[in-house]
């Protein structure tokens, strides 16, 4: 009785042992399923994260490349630029030494036109041949570079106008004592030409005047009357000899306004001379003359 009831126990222990290892088979069963399942899910993680690194790594090559190539584009596109503006000023810079260049060769060659002017005005200076020592100081003067040079010479050429001009007053008033009036205009012409004021002047304007006036030159006679006259420098005699062949030459040119206040003057200034009463009839002729033309006196 005890043998068979410790063999059931035994028989019921062996029983609830193989429960329990069943149990704990069915457990570990479960638990080798779940960690199955779960390193399956790791190594799809680990899948997913692979291919999200990879995915990363060629977008970051990508975007690394297109950083790289962009760089390089900016870059080479600056160094071209950059070559294009130096390009640009060497191009620039050989223009400016081209046209320095020309300037320069161009006041070389008006340094030797200038020379060559110089030395053949030099001959003409030395030749004597003042006439045309004065003609050619006003052809070349402009195209003279050096200063000094052209100072000497202008000095020299003064005084030659002034040897020219007098020597053509001389030649007039001795043509004008011969009553060769021609000759005596032209010569005196020629004098003022060269020279406009000198002591010998109002003189050298008095006689030209009465060349003019023994030429019958009236229009031409009468301006260097009045500029003598305005001088006050000529002699007594020769201030009346000029005032009265002054209105004459205004009557003759057809200016009787003009003619009759100087006549008038005249006869006013000097009331003792055997003109005046001459000068007062011609005054008055030639104030009606005037007036019945309408002309203004």
């Amino acid at each position: 009785m005890d043998e068979q009831q410790s063999a059931e126990e035994t028989l019921h222990e062996m029983r609830r042992e193989l429960i329990e290892t069943r149990n704990l088979s069915i457990k570990a069963d479960h638990a080798l399923r779940g960690l199955t399942t779960e390193m399956k899910q790791l190594g799809r993680r680990l899948e997913a994260g692979e291919r999200r690194t990879a995915l990363n790594s060629i977008a970051s090559y990508v975007l690394f490349a297109a950083l790289s190539f962009a760089g390089m584009f900016l870059f080479f596109r600056a160094a071209i630029e950059r070559n294009e503006v130096d390009h640009r000023l060497v191009e620039e810079k050989q223009e400016q030494n081209q046209r320095r260049l020309a300037d320069l060769e161009a006041e070389i060659e008006r340094r030797r036109q200038s020379e060559r002017e110089s030395y053949a005005f030099l001959e003409l200076l030395q030749s004597g041949r003042r006439d045309e020592v004065v003609e050619r100081f006003a052809a070349i003067q402009g195209r003279l570079t050096d200063r000094a040079t052209l100072e000497l010479f202008r000095r020299e050429v003064d005084r030659t106008r002034q040897e020219v001009a007098l020597d053509a007053y001389r030649e007039g008033i001795k043509a004008a004592k011969a009553e060769s009036w021609e000759r005596a205009r032209d010569a005196l012409l020629r004098s003022l030409t060269h020279v406009e004021q000198a002591t010998y002047t109002p003189n050298l304007r008095y006689q030209l005047a009465e060349s003019l006036y023994h030429l019958r030159d009236w229009s031409a006679a009468e301006p260097h009357y009045a500029a003598v006259i305005e001088t006050n420098t000529l002699s007594r005699n020769d201030t009346i000899l000029a005032t009265y062949h002054r209105a004459e030459c205004l009557e003759r040119s057809g200016r009787n306004g003009e003619s009759a206040v100087v006549f008038r003057g005249f006869a006013q200034r000097y009331d003792y001379h055997p003109w005046a009463q001459s000068a007062l009839q011609k005054a008055a002729s030639l104030e009606r003359r005037a007036g019945g033309s309408g002309e203004k006196k």
